[in-house]
């Protein structure tokens, strides 16, 4: 499906045990975790993958998160929609100021619980939660669940984007059925999925997700030269230094 529609399906090094198929199916021993194996807790809105880089570097070919996700609907759970949140949605109803704040580089975001080998516990740090593409559009790397600040005034612009995105009249939700398809951007639009109790009874909910770029990756970020989907990714860790500055308009 993605490459009849021009996308380059990937899977990143670490990231779901090397698949490029994801099984969002509750697993017996997630229960518990925030992740598309777990169930019991709410998933809040979040980007995939967004620790990576959100734009690629022509100069010198990067990985970055994917560009597109989409999911495949195996089996309904009638009671557990799939919420879907437009970007534009939450940034309407936060104040300019708030907005400044969340393109200033003082917030650090953790690795997805999905990537179990590897750099798994990495934490980036020094980055903006959004940015501008090439379009003037905002795009986002923004995780409910693992992003956050040492500086209060990040903190408070994270609750606020939070609160929004959590209201019932922002949120999408898709109650989808076997064989429903959803292909949408993953840098503008947030997901989400609500807390339930699985019955692992093979009736329980059951999509499959995979990713999308839109541009083939390059040679250099292939795990190998045969395997044009399996993408590596070397971590570097951002220190804070002391050419940091908060502007201040964080502070008005």
């Amino acid at each position: 499906m993605h490459k009849f529609i021009g996308l380059h399906p990937v899977v990143y090094y670490g990231e779901n045990d090397g698949q490029l198929i994801r099984n969002v199916v509750p697993h017996q021993d997630s229960v518990d975790d925030i992740s598309s194996h777990g169930s019991k807790k709410t998933f809040g809105p979040h980007v995939d993958n967004p620790d990576l880089p959100l734009f690629n570097n022509y100069v010198r070919p990067s990985v970055t998160s994917p560009d597109k996700l989409s999911l495949f609907c195996v089996r309904q759970d009638p009671n557990v929609p799939t919420g879907l949140i437009l970007l534009d949605d939450v940034l309407s109803r936060l104040d300019h100021h708030t907005i400044e704040v969340l393109m200033m580089p003082i917030f650090k975001i953790k690795r997805p619980d999905s990537f179990t080998t590897g750099n798994k516990n990495n934490v980036i740090e020094q980055k903006p939660i959004l940015e501008k593409d090439n379009y003037g559009n905002y795009v986002s790397r923004f995780d409910a669940h693992r992003v956050f600040s040492d500086y209060d005034v990040g903190n408070s612009a994270i609750e606020a984007f939070t609160k929004v995105s959590l209201c019932d009249d922002v949120i999408n939700s898709f109650y989808m059925k076997p064989g429903d398809f959803l292909l949408f951007k993953n840098k503008r639009v947030l997901h989400s999925r609500r807390g339930f109790t699985p019955r692992f009874d093979g009736k329980d909910r059951w999509l499959i997700r995979v990713f999308g770029l839109y541009k083939q990756p390059h040679k250099s970020v292939l795990l190998c030269n045969e395997d044009t989907t399996h993408l590596q990714y070397r971590f570097k860790r951002f220190h804070r230094t002391s050419s940091l500055r908060l502007s201040t308009i964080a502070f008005k």
